[in-house]
């Protein structure tokens, strides 16, 4: 699992929102559809130093040893995105965005084939 977690961290998000989601229905209470989750693991066997870093480890699931001395803005990174349809006007939902803009491959109305002309909501 640690060389491709990439692989595996869309389903990892989707049951960890899944799970939330039970527990909310088991306390009577709604979960917040909005809200992101995100997988936090501890104690894993291989420490990498940040300095030790290399391109070949991008993807992998790896834990990072050192210490951070200057920091940046926090820019927003978008994970999921939703796509209106410029020909019949359908809004997409839940298009995953894996390291670079992803627009719909096409419309989800039946009617209309759109395949290029999105306007992102």
């Amino acid at each position: 699992m640690t060389n491709e977690y990439v692989r595996y961290e869309p389903y990892f998000r989707k049951a960890i929102t899944q799970f939330v989601d039970d527990i909310c229905k088991s306390m009577g209470s709604q979960q917040n559809r909005k809200t992101l989750y995100q997988l936090g693991l501890y104690n894993m066997d291989n420490i990498a130093k940040i300095r030790d870093l290399k391109s070949f480890q991008l993807g992998k699931l790896i834990s990072i040893d050192g210490t951070v001395t200057r920091t940046t803005e926090v820019k927003p990174e978008l994970q999921i995105g939703s796509f209106k349809c410029k020909q019949c006007n359908q809004i997409i939902d839940g298009v995953e965005q894996q390291f670079k803009y992803t627009e719909p491959l096409r419309c989800t109305n039946d009617k209309c084939h759109n395949a290029l002309d999105w306007e992102m909501v």
